[in-house]
């Protein structure tokens, strides 16, 4: 086959192919509202939360999220990564619930095998 003609074929599919991949993960959301009774959206608060929250946002704007934002603050999170998630949070007007792995340690909720060596640092 000609490349000249592969090559437009595959630069054009390429272009759609985010598109597509937009496409499909906005459905799968709707797909979530409709199917789930309490759904959450959780995360780390790293660059996967930005992207599925502005995900969301095309979603379901100009209308509120159908989920809350879950974040598990393992006290290994970067200071300005916590500072972001708030701030976008409050800035989307969302709830947003914060779990401690600290604290479920503490009211016996998790228990550690080694607890010596899985201590986490302190911020």
């Amino acid at each position: 086959m000609n490349t000249v003609v592969e090559n437009f074929f595959l630069d054009k599919a390429s272009n759609r192919h985010p598109d597509w991949l937009k496409s499909e993960a906005i459905h799968i959301m709707r797909e979530m509202d409709v199917e789930c009774s309490n759904p959450a959206l959780i995360s780390s608060g790293g660059k996967d939360l930005v992207m599925m929250l502005r995900l969301a946002e095309k979603t379901f704007r100009p209308g509120r999220f159908p989920f809350s934002l879950e974040h598990i603050d393992t006290d290994h999170t970067f200071e300005e990564v916590i500072t972001f998630r708030d701030k976008h949070a409050a800035e989307l007007g969302e709830l947003l619930i914060v779990g401690s792995i600290e604290d479920s340690i503490k009211r016996g909720a998790v228990r550690l095998r080694n607890p010596i060596r899985a201590m986490p640092h302190k911020r």
